[in-house]
Formats: structure tokens, sequence, C-alpha cells
């Protein structure tokens, strides 16, 4: 697994910021919709606010290499008898005409190129009779938000084109081992190299689930200490974002276990191993995921059941209070019903009494600590409520 840059994790979102950070993924969704309603099916219509088309040429075989900016498609043509692999990687998807060119070059299907240009597509793959298509999701890093990358790929008898959604991706393995000739990439064919790039695009996921993992580990401690509300906002961020990295990688192990088990013309035997490993490993991290889902559940009724025992607390000694309360009210009351004594000894002696009043407030005084007593043996005074967390699991 080749390691990933990670995000920033020293801070939890505030429920205001990640609000803000949803409109701002809502208005990138927007951007990514077609702009143009009712067209023909087969249209490549580029996004307006997508960056520039940028291209690079990787042709190689087990001999040599060659690689380099191209600053048209057609000069891919150049290298159309090239005897080995070619490795179009185009970055960005605003130029249209561009893409279109780069589907006549090499006979793609004009509803794959459709499909490049919508952001929204979902991981899958489709056969044609000259290529296989395939779509990806990456997970776009250094960002404070979920955010994710569409990977296009078409993979033909002797290329392979890659088209990313915008520039950035986790390829520099994949181009340090075909400069350095590292393994067999460059004595395989194209599906080998699409391969080693869904591979990247696979392992990229690992240190993103480890920094969920990270952040539920700290949200289980703030859970523990902290009496704040707002812990349940960052909670619901994280099991959003979960539900929708399990979406993609379901997704994306039902499309690599096509590609590894159907009997593809263009994918060579020798290469479906190595599908399959990369099918475990999507399946691994969809382990990882619904992992963190239910330990994110599980905090969020931790926290919702410390909520409740904070609330129980609360009310218990307003409870007691108001029971200590109760029978001083009562005492006042008979006290203060103030009938004649003149009209006869029975009513209310103690008025006429000189230690009268103070034999009520002792009387008082006695009734409090009679309950005092009383509450304490039954143990609902200075109980240690605190929730017990079970014991850590042993590690090997």
């Amino acid at each position: 697994m080749t390691p990933g840059e990670g995000r920033d994790t020293t801070n939890i979102m505030s429920k205001g910021k990640w609000n803000r950070l949803q409109r701002k993924k809502r208005a990138k969704l927007e951007h990514r919709k077609p702009k143009t309603v009712g067209t023909m099916p087969g249209t490549v219509v580029a996004d307006v606010d997508a960056p520039p088309t940028t291209l690079h040429l990787w042709a190689f075989n087990a001999e040599k290499l060659e690689e380099k900016p191209l600053c048209s498609v057609d000069d891919v043509t150049a290298h159309k008898a090239h005897a080995g692999v070619r490795w179009v990687d185009v970055a960005g998807t605003g130029d249209a005409s561009q893409i279109r060119r780069l589907g006549e070059i090499f006979g793609l299907h004009a509803l794959a190129l459709e499909d490049v240009v919508n952001g929204n597509q979902r991981p899958k793959l489709e056969e044609f009779p000259n290529h296989l298509f395939l779509v990806v999701k990456m997970p776009e890093p250094k960002t404070e938000s979920l955010v994710f990358d569409q990977l296009a790929m078409f993979i033909g008898p002797d290329f392979l084109i890659t088209i990313q959604e915008i520039p950035g991706d986790c390829f520099n393995h994949v181009r340090l081992r075909l400069r350095e000739s590292m393994g067999r990439i460059r004595h395989m064919g194209p599906d080998y190299l699409a391969y080693a790039v869904l591979d990247a695009v696979i392992d990229s996921f690992f240190p993103l689930l480890e920094e969920y993992s990270d952040r539920l580990e700290e949200l289980e401690t703030r859970v523990m200490s902290s009496k704040s509300n707002a812990i349940a906002a960052d909670i619901h961020a994280i099991r959003h974002d979960l539900r929708v990295i399990r979406r993609v990688l379901w997704s994306t192990r039902e499309m690599l276990n096509a590609l590894g088990r159907d009997q593809h013309q263009l994918v060579q035997e020798v290469t479906r191993p190595f599908l399959r490993d990369c099918h475990d490993h999507a399946v691994q991290l969809l382990d990882i995921t619904e992992g963190c889902q239910e330990l994110a559940t599980s905090l969020r009724e931790l926290h919702m059941s410390a909520l409740s025992a904070r609330m129980n607390e609360i009310m218990k000694v307003l409870t007691m209070i108001g029971s200590l309360f109760i029978p001083l009210s009562f005492i006042a009351g008979v006290y203060g019903m103030n009938f004649n004594t003149e009209k006869s000894e029975l009513n209310m002696p103690e008025l006429s009494w000189r230690y009268g009043y103070p034999f009520a407030l002792g009387l008082m005084v006695l009734t409090v600590v009679i309950f005092v007593v009383f509450f304490h043996r039954k143990g609902w005074l200075f109980a240690d409520d605190s929730p017990v967390l079970p014991p850590d699991e042993p590690t090997n």
C-alpha cells in the first residue's frame, strides 16, 4: 500500500463550520451537473467551471521509456506506431474539443466520452468492442471536507487513457515504477498498467479511513469528558462521510469483481490475480468503513446516554431538593392556619407557648436531617453515576 498524504485532523469541525463545508460541497456538485439539458446522447459538453485540460504521454516497452507533455491531442498520433504501451494521462475536463479529438484518435465510444465530462458518475465498468471503460472515485487530499474526484479510464489493446476530473492524483508511485522499470510494469500490457493505477486509487482510501478512525477515537475521549452538545454535530458529520465512502467503495468493489471475474479480451489471464487482489483490498476497506460506522453509531448512542444520565442527575438533585421542602411547606402551612386559641385550648396551643417558634424551626431542621440520612442510606447522595467503559481488548 502506498501511503497517501493525509489531511489535518487537529481540530474537529464545529456544527457551523460543518454546515458551511456542506454548502460548498453541494455547490461543487451543482457545478458538476450537465449545463445543457435535452442534448443528444453522446454529446460532449464541458463544464464551464472545469479546470483546463493538460496531457501527458508515457510510451514504453521493456527496453525504453518516453515521457513528455503534449501540447495537443494530435501529438499522440506521432507515437501511434510505437511498439509498446501508450499511457495518455489527461488532467482536467475543461476542453471538450480535446476530449472529442481523443475519442476520434482512439475510437472511444461517444457515450463513454459524455460520462467523462459529467463528473457525477458512479464507479462502473462498461465493455465496448475495442476498449473497456472504467469509472472510479479518488479521494481528494488536503481538503477539510470529504471530496471525491472522478477518474475515467479507457483500456485498449495497446493504450491506456486516464482522464482526471481535477489535476492532482495518487499515481506518483506508478510513475516511479515506470521510470525505474521496477517490477513487471514495463513488461506487461495496458491491462496491468490499469491495475497499477486502480491499486493506487484503492490504496489512497487507507490513509483516509485511518484519519476517520483517529477522529473517532478523539471523539470517544470528548464524549466521556465533555458536556458540550456540539459533539453530536461532529458525530453526524463523520457518519455522513462514512456513508458516502461506503457507497463509493461498494460500487468500486462490484466494478473490480466484474473486471477480474469476467472474461474480457483486453484483460490477460496473468493480470486477473492482481485484479482479484485489488478486489480483496476493496473488501478490506469496506470492512474498515463498516467498523468505523458501527463505532460512530456507538459513540452517538453513548453521547445520548451521557446526556440522558446528566439530565437524570440534574432531575435527581431537583427532586431531592423538592422532597426536602415538601415537609417544610407542610409544617409551615399547619402553623400558618392561625386558629384562635382563646376559643379552644385545642386550637394550636403552640401559638401561645413561649418556645413555639423555636420548636417549629427545630422540627423543620429535624425533618431535613431525617430525609438527608434516608437519602444517604438509599445511596441517592454522592453516587458515582459516570458510565463505565469496557476494558480495552488485549493486543497481540
